[in-house]
């Protein structure tokens, strides 16, 4: 009976030992992830950061003035263009085929 007490203990006293052995090493690998993780959302916001700045109306109007661009003096008008008006496309058509089927279930969505 002892020896079986003992041997049930030694069970209990491995599994619990490969058990957090286990632990471990998967807790190695979410730390393993989390700094990958960091790593990308400093990259990722250094780059919105960039693209912020890149995009900014000032930066853009400066860059333009550097390379000769200037504002028109009046805003642009619209010119017609001479010749026929290209026909609507046919239902036919293969970029317009289907396009009665899709719309019937929009209902009255765009």
């Amino acid at each position: 009976m002892v020896a079986l007490v003992g041997f049930v203990a030694v069970v209990v006293i491995f599994t619990v030992v490969v058990f957090q052995a286990f632990l471990a090493q998967n807790q190695v690998a979410i730390d393993r992830l989390d700094r990958r993780t960091a790593v990308a959302e400093r990259r990722y916001e250094q780059a919105r950061f960039e693209h912020a700045v890149r995009s900014a109306p000032q930066r853009i109007i400066e860059r333009a003035s550097a390379l000769g661009l200037v504002a028109p003096d009046t805003p642009p008008t619209a010119i017609a263009v001479a010749g026929e008006t290209p026909a609507p496309p046919s239902v036919t058509s293969p970029t317009v085929r289907g396009v009665a089927d899709v719309k019937a279930t929009l209902g009255t969505a765009p």
